[in-house]
């Protein structure tokens, strides 16, 4: 008799385990900072799952400024992604105030900060600056309002432009989105193994692209491209720092260009956050392409695409023109 009421509790244990498993995930809405990071958690998600990129097309993270609109996206959201650095930390005050609701309230809410995942390479700051043309690379990334300031200016915030950092996020990514939708595990497990193959092959395909143009010198002008440039060897000769508010001088301007002359610079790279009216008066006359480099991706909502697009834009200015 003990035997059967065991039989009878165990496969009611399994069913019910069994219906548990089959029952629909419950959509989520995730909340990202920057275009990277949706590009990375997209391929996961349903067409019942929302997700909302606080950084809108064209803008620039530094200076943000929360509206009622971006707070209500926080308030919504199972899941939030942060960079945990330098470039988002407009939102870590937000973020710390919901968990400390959703704490007290016991309503569920998960935050992944990337910087802070393990095995993250994460470099310090590069010092060059030959132009010296308005602020310096600290100083355009730093928020003095926010409290964290004296954690971050030192490291390079751009983390997600190493492929190999890249795929410890998503291995992150996967592992928290598992727990916040069980009866999705077998799929989500798949999306991941499919898409750290896909970065794999990518991080070889943009080396191999690269590689015969990777001596080419050339400018930037925002220094945010050291992950990238330490990955494929690229040959990175300095920054043009360009303040909207600030003209560079006569002297500032000749540096520049005797710089770009010497060295043989072949390119500059512009993008799309930032005016180049200045960066086109400095280099006026030189035999000098300007490029485009957007390394937000604020039109690609893949993060594959945005590595791609990136890598293609470097080759195209860098290789030599045709006679």
């Amino acid at each position: 008799m003990v035997a059967v009421l065991k039989g009878i509790i165990l496969r009611y244990f399994s069913l019910l385990f069994g219906l548990c498993l089959s029952l629909p995930a419950a959509a989520l809405q995730v909340t990202v900072t920057i275009p990277p990071l949706a590009g990375m958690v997209q391929p996961f998600l349903t067409e019942q799952d929302e997700l909302v990129v606080l950084l809108e097309p064209g803008t620039s993270p530094h200076g943000f400024q929360f509206r009622p609109s971006h707070l209500m996206a926080l308030q919504k959201a199972d899941l939030v992604m942060t960079l945990g650095n330098s470039v988002d930390a407009w939102i870590e005050k937000p973020v710390k105030q919901r968990l400390f609701e959703t704490k007290t309230s016991g309503q569920s809410f998960s935050v992944i900060r990337m910087q802070k995942q393990p095995g993250l390479v994460v470099l310090p700051r590069s010092k060059q600056d030959l132009g010296g043309i308005g602020k310096s690379s600290a100083e355009d990334h730093r928020h003095d309002e926010h409290q964290h300031e004296h954690e971050y200016e030192n490291l390079d915030p751009h983390i997600w432009l190493s492929i190999v950092n890249a795929r410890l996020m998503l291995s992150a990514v996967a592992a928290q989105l598992t727990q916040l939708q069980p009866n999705r595990s077998t799929e989500i497990s798949a999306i991941a193994q499919q898409l750290q193959a896909d970065y794999e092959q990518l991080d070889q395909k943009i080396a191999n692209w690269l590689d015969p143009v990777k001596a080419s010198p050339y400018l930037v002008l925002h220094d945010g491209y050291q992950y990238f440039e330490h990955a494929y060897g690229l040959r990175h000769e300095g920054v043009v720092q360009v303040s909207e508010e600030l003209k560079p001088s006569i002297k500032q301007v000749l540096a520049l260009r005797k710089v770009i002359k010497d060295l043989g610079v072949r390119c500059v790279f512009k993008e799309p956050q930032f005016s180049d009216k200045q960066l086109r008066y400095i280099i006026q006359g030189l035999p000098v392409k300007v490029g485009k480099l957007d390394p937000l991706g604020q039109d690609v909502m893949d993060y594959r695409q945005l590595m791609k697009r990136l890598a293609m834009s470097m080759v195209r200015c860098l290789q030599p023109s045709s006679p």
